[in-house]
């Protein structure tokens, strides 16, 4: 028996129902796949009806066709839904809403249109998307870069990966999610087939993306300004100096989303190509505590982590609120530091569930707006504690990626007072627990905030005034009262760039330290005037939008 797919769609609240029909009415031929839409909060009738409607819009459009006039008729269309036993059917009630009529089972129940019977499946898997990336490297493991589906196990599923010269005749050439590409497949087209399966091993409609183009030989990497960086960072340092490295390293995710890169050719753009030279960045600073932002969640499992421990590093990540494909991540040298934990902190869960933020979850009450934008975000603090193996020190190491938008200051506002608070909190534990202890702060990341705004002279200043434009953007009647003593000084001052694209050029990224704890040794030069050649990053020899910051830092007095 054909099938009637109906599906709750979370995102938009609505129900869907999908049916392909191939029937003849009055003569005239329906041979095409509906799609009917309500509300989840609407009825099976309403569901029936509009149903109907399109089946009578279908009909009276081909038969206006036909006769080369305008046809508006009523037909009466017969559609039902109905559970078949062995002795009787029951016709379900029209007035039975579709959210209670989705909780019950349906293994039997029957979508009768026209004459036509089908079964019905309620949220069979669906792939609503898939894509394969634009790039493809020789020696390289590919994955669908895009993959969006619902009710459906990936781990279930079936994937068919095939290879072709002309796109008609296809060889196959794997069955797992991942393909490694060999050799062989230069100069090919690739395909991957995806036949979804939900939890309950239920099969849905097979899905499949063709590449753009055919598999070419990675490119022999450049010469990269960063090297003459490397010059600074031959040595490893030891006892109370320790280098210290932030980056965000420009996530695929958002390199696939749109066109703001289209100055950087597709071949450098890509994930494969840019990785490679992350890597080779990394591995010449010799830093013994690495932050990176947006890093993508599977080139992490699938390319970093190895990478990492093969220089000798622990690493965590975490992805960004849980559910963002990139997030943050904290490497630490494993020769010099024991890992204490790493943990994730998503702003908007804190704010709700912390006895902490009981005072700011208050204010933002009287605030229902600002509340409801802050809470739309995904903002996190990755937070790693660490315990010194060479002096007695330990380290609370904030890494987080502010809200981007131009305009939400007051929202990086609130998350930053937020940070402050959590890592204060933290430190103050820490300090209790490790008594013979000093216990140093360092907080490092894209701040979307250029020197001198408001989130900028909160960190470094350590308060700000409640009569700040953007204080009051969250509390009118000026009762904000943001402050931290964690005495935080930027150890890379503020440079002219840190993030370098065609529409917007300035300094984001900072490492704040604790002023009477820790110096600053070092500083690693930054390419600013090198930068400005160049319409906008990444390119072919810097593999993001954004520069790293190294600096050489050292403890200052012990217990």
């Amino acid at each position: 028996m054909d099938l009637v797919q109906l599906r709750f769609l979370p995102q938009t609240g609505q129900c869907e129902m999908v049916v392909k029909l191939n029937v003849v009415f009055e003569g005239i031929n329906i041979n095409e796949e509906i799609h009917s839409v309500r509300k989840i909060t609407d009825t099976i009738g309403s569901l029936i009806e509009h149903t109907k409607n399109k089946l009578t819009k279908i009909i009276n459009d081909k038969k206006s066709t036909s006769d080369n006039q305008i046809t508006d008729q009523f037909y009466d269309i017969p559609v039902s839904f109905k559970r078949k036993s062995h002795k009787h059917s029951k016709v379900f009630p029209n007035d039975e809403s579709l959210q209670l009529f989705l909780l019950e089972d349906h293994d039997k129940t029957i979508v009768q249109i026209f004459d036509k019977k089908f079964l019905l499946q309620v949220n069979p898997p669906l792939i609503k998307n898939i894509q394969l990336p634009k790039i493809l490297y020789a020696s390289y493991v590919i994955q669908p870069s895009k993959f969006h589906a619902l009710y459906t196990n990936k781990v279930f599923s079936h994937f068919t990966w095939y290879k072709s010269l002309d796109l008609i005749s296809w060889e196959e050439v794997g069955n797992s999610y991942d393909y490694t590409i060999n050799k062989n497949d230069l100069g090919h087209y690739l395909k991957v087939v995806c036949v979804p399966v939900s939890d309950k091993l239920s099969e849905g409609p097979p899905a499949e993306a063709i590449s753009q183009r055919t598999v070419q030989e990675f490119p022999e990497l450049p010469m990269c300004p960063f090297q003459s960086r490397h010059q600074y960072t031959k040595n490893i340092l030891q006892k109370i100096d320790f280098r210290f490295l932030t980056y965000n390293t420009l996530s695929n995710r958002y390199t696939e989303m749109n066109l703001a890169f289209s100055y950087c050719p597709s071949e450098v753009l890509a994930i494969d190509y840019r990785k490679q030279l992350i890597y080779q960045e990394l591995k010449g600073y010799n830093a013994d505590i690495i932050c990176l932002q947006e890093i993508d969640n599977r080139e992490y499992n699938n390319y970093f982590r190895e990478k990492l421990s093969e220089l000798g590093y622990v690493s965590k990540f975490h992805r960004k609120g849980h559910n963002i494909s990139e997030g943050l991540l904290c490497a630490t040298r494993k020769t010099r530091y024991q890992l204490l934990s790493c943990q994730q902190v998503v702003l908007t869960e804190a704010l709700r569930i912390k006895k902490l933020f009981e005072p700011l979850n208050q204010l933002l009450n009287k605030n229902r707006d600002l509340k409801k934008s802050f809470m739309k975000q995904s903002t996190s603090l990755q937070v790693t504690t660490l315990k010194c193996k060479e002096v007695n020190r330990i380290m609370v190491i904030g890494n987080t990626h502010l809200y981007y938008h131009p305009s939400a200051t007051a929202i990086r506002l609130l998350q930053a007072h937020i940070i402050t608070s959590y890592l204060s909190d933290v430190k103050k534990r820490m300090s209790c627990e490790w008594k013979n202890f000093e216990v140093d702060v360092i907080l490092c990341g894209d701040f979307n905030s250029s020197p001198g705004g408001a989130i900028y002279n909160f960190l470094s200043e350590g308060s700000i005034p409640a009569d700040n434009e953007f204080c009051l953007q969250i509390s009118e009647e000026g009762k904000v009262n943001f402050s931290h003593e964690l005495n935080f000084i930027s150890a890379c001052g503020t440079p002219k760039y840190t993030n370098y694209t065609d529409d917007f050029k300035s300094c984001l990224d900072y490492i704040f330290i604790q002023e009477k704890k820790i110096e600053v040794k070092q500083i690693i030069p930054l390419p600013e005037e090198e930068l400005e050649q160049y319409i906008g990053l990444p390119n072919e020899v810097y593999p993001s939008d954004h520069v790293a910051l190294v600096v050489d830092l050292q403890f200052k007095d012990q217990i």
